[in-house]
């Protein structure tokens, strides 16, 4: 029985990072079907930020930012794909302190993926870039340390909300 639950566990969070892997490859497409040009991410120098997401039939957030850029869009989970891009004029220190604040919360030491098997729920995806540092990490239904801290702070950042209330766990280290 033991072994059973074992193997649909795997089973699950493997549909699970699946299912978050099409999402995501669904909001590629729609983005470039809007008009928005494929963003391209910087090769090994400045700053680059790719942070989504979502709760399956609730709301959606992403935000990218590159170099000085700062842009987000946010609506109902598979209709924020197709919503405009809302730039953000951020001053320079603001967005310089949000820059530390990123390395020193440690997202650069997240996890690759962070799955709990349940279906439905909340998905995210951050791709980090800065300088020769790099990080790509998602997840599903499982969190990092001090997720709801990073998405609070790009509330701050945008000055508009962003992000879902979540109870940071990761059910592999339980």
């Amino acid at each position: 029985m033991r072994r059973m639950r074992r193997v649909i566990c795997v089973v699950v969070a493997s549909l699970v990072s699946a299912i978050a892997s099409l999402a995501m490859a669904e909001a590629r497409q729609a983005t470039q079907r809007s008009g928005d040009a494929p963003r391209a991410t910087p090769a090994k120098a400045g700053f680059f930020m790719s942070f989504h997401v979502h709760a399956f039939k609730g709301e959606s957030y992403s935000l990218e930012i590159k170099r000085s850029e700062v842009r987000y869009r946010s609506g109902r989970y598979f209709l924020e794909s197709d919503k405009s891009w809302r730039r953000v004029h951020v001053p320079k220190e603001k967005l310089e302190w949000f820059k530390k604040y990123v390395e020193e919360v440690g997202v650069f030491g997240w996890k690759e993926s962070y799955v709990c098997p349940v279906f439905d729920g909340i998905g995210w995806r951050l791709e980090l870039r800065s300088d020769a540092r790099k990080v790509v990490s998602n997840g599903g239904n499982a969190f990092p340390p001090r997720f709801n801290e990073l998405q609070l702070n790009i509330a701050w950042l945008v000055q508009a909300r962003f992000g879902i209330a979540v109870q940071e766990k990761d059910c592999n280290d339980v």
